[in-house]
């Protein structure tokens, strides 16, 4: 020992360093993730893999058969059909069968295609294109219908409980566009601007400015399905939301609060909504809760309440009908509410009640008062503000269609409200359920 002790240092060497030292944990982490990164390149370098693992469907397309395309008129696609008819005999009836190619299908034959020609340099494919481009039929005018012709509304129904595939398919329609707003023959002067009457033909505006809705369905079988959802104008985003995003079917009801209504109004019937304008009414609680400027009171004389109803029905033209906003308290007060629905009813408009008033008197004074009403059963609002809470009363008014024949449910134009509404429609043909304007629960009574 003291011995080595008096040997002089020696230098040594660096391999005898790295083995008697003990390496940290980030040194051997560095040196494994290194090592990691070093491999996973050199895979990649020597492995041939262009898609990066994703799976790929290899497909072989046999040229014997024509290809088809949807460009061109029958008598193209009749010429190219005849070039290859020598082709298709298989043996099998189902193979050799023509298949329903449609009204404007184009048959592209491959069957010929080879390698670019010597001659012409010009590949098989391009002169084909070439060719079909010479010989297209070019798109005629749409020809104008005969004056005998049916339309789709006119299409007859099957009935006893059948399956009906129109039915089904009215509810996933196109918007239609009513007609514009004002139609003079049901309009007059008023106090505060037009109001609408009865024409001297006994047209009434409800008749006349009413989503039209066939005879045929009415009478069918399917449960039967109608919306009015309120709050419209007051939010010019959100009026346009529900109008772009609501099923044409659906009513709305505008307040008559809001600025710009007649545009509002002209753009929701130029989608294919029916209108209705809401009526303020005194609620319990009034004044507290105040529905705003006119509403119609218990305590105000007749007449200065039906100047406030003249005023309310001049706010636009084109409305089906009355629907309350609020008005509870007012709706239970036979004096004050009977002279309003005679009035309603000389100047043929319909009432739609939104069910929210169990003191309401308007559907036992309606009938003898000379007003057409009817009630909502289902409120959609009533049990949250979610799509969720909105479903779940759509699914109440459906199973009561399925019952009734026939149901009404009113809600608010709020996001939600809208959301709901348009994921359920989109439901309603397989599950047949048939979604129409709400006054077609009108028509349905008088059918």
């Amino acid at each position: 020992m003291e011995d080595d002790l008096r040997q002089p240092l020696k230098r040594r060497s660096w391999i005898s360093r790295i083995l008697s030292s003990r390496p940290s944990a980030l040194r051997a982490a560095t040196v494994t993730s290194i090592a990691a990164l070093a491999a996973v390149g050199a895979w990649a370098v020597v492995t041939h893999e262009p898609y990066g693992g994703e799976p790929v469907v290899h497909m072989r397309i046999d040229t014997s058969d024509p290809v088809v395309t949807s460009s061109v008129s029958p008598p193209a696609a009749e010429a190219a059909a005849g070039n290859g008819s020598d082709a298709g005999e298989s043996g099998d009836p189902a193979l050799d069968a023509p298949a329903d190619l449609g009204a404007n299908a184009e048959v592209i034959d491959l069957s010929g295609l080879g390698p670019r020609g010597a001659t012409d340099g010009e590949t098989d494919l391009e002169r084909r294109k070439r060719e079909l481009e010479q010989t297209r039929v070019r798109d005629e005018p749409e020809a104008e219908s005969p004056s005998n012709a049916l339309s789709i509304d006119e299409l007859p129904l099957s009935r006893g409980g059948q399956p009906v595939e129109q039915q089904a398919a009215i509810a996933g329609r196109q918007a239609i566009s009513l007609t514009p707003a004002p139609v003079q023959r049901v309009t007059g002067d008023g106090p505060h601007g037009p109001l609408p009457v009865i024409a001297s033909d006994g047209a009434r505006p409800s008749q006349v400015y009413a989503r039209p809705t066939p005879r045929e369905l009415l009478l069918s079988d399917e449960p039967k399905v109608a919306l009015l959802i309120g709050g419209m104008g007051l939010n010019p985003e959100l009026t346009q939301a529900a109008i772009r995003a609501l099923p044409p079917e659906v009513s709305l009801a505008f307040a008559p609060y809001g600025e710009n209504l007649q545009t509002q109004a002209d753009q929701a019937r130029a989608q294919g909504h029916e209108l209705f304008i809401h009526l303020p009414m005194e609620p319990f609680g009034y004044p507290s809760i105040d529905p705003g400027p006119r509403t119609l009171l218990t305590s105000a004389p007749a007449q200065q309440n039906i100047d406030s109803l003249y005023w309310h029905l001049s706010r636009f033209v084109g409305f089906a009908g009355v629907t309350n906003y609020l008005g509870a308290q007012f709706a239970a007060n036979q004096d004050a509410i009977s002279p309003v629905l005679k009035e309603l009813g000389k100047r043929g408009l319909i009432y739609v009640d939104d069910g929210s008033k169990g003191l309401s008197q308007t559907s036992r004074l309606a009938g003898q008062l000379g007003v057409s009403s009817r009630s909502s059963t289902v409120s959609l609002d009533a049990s949250g503000h979610s799509p969720e809470a909105v479903l779940a009363a759509l699914q109440q008014l459906e199973a009561q269609a399925r019952t009734t024949g026939f149901a009404i449910g009113t809600g608010s134009g709020l996001p939600h409200t809208i959301k709901a509404i348009e994921e359920w429609a989109r439901t309603l043909p397989e599950r047949r359920i048939i979604l129409v304007p709400v006054s077609a629960a009108f028509a349905a009574r008088q059918s």
